[in-house]
């Protein structure tokens, strides 16, 4: 599959829905929402993400009815973005032949990454390295 940043920036908002959606399990307080920016962020950093699959994971509340098929679809939804931003940035690192650079993948990268800065403020995006 291979995708564009915006079908990324798509799908990275379609998670705001999804939690105003389900904003009577606690999915669109500050725990979810940091949880989700954490795991973009580990996502763009290129850090491991393992996505949480429980209510109590994602700090729902779990005391509700219903809240596990919730929680899964966040899951679901957040695994796919973690996916697409993995892609995107493996397809884009440096290639370095005989020195030259590829100047437009990094200016993809460093595109995906400042859209990613602001919009998981709840979490560190880090600055792409060179090379």
């Amino acid at each position: 599959m291979n995708c564009d940043f915006e079908t990324i920036k798509t799908e990275v908002e379609t998670m705001d829905f999804i939690q105003n959606s389900f904003a009577l399990f606690g999915a669109s307080d500050t725990e979810p929402d940091s949880v989700y920016h954490s795991l973009l962020a580990d996502a763009v950093n290129g850090a491991e993400v393992n996505v949480p699959r429980t209510a109590e994971e994602w700090q729902l509340f779990t005391n509700m009815e219903h809240v596990e098929p919730v929680a899964r679809a966040m899951a679901s939804h957040t695994q796919l973005v973690v996916n697409l931003i993995q892609q995107y940035m493996n397809a884009r690192k440096p290639i370095v032949i005989m020195q030259i650079d590829n100047e437009q993948s990094d200016i993809e990268r460093t595109q995906l990454v400042d859209y990613l800065r602001g919009f998981c403020w709840r979490a560190c995006v880090l600055t792409p390295l060179k090379g």
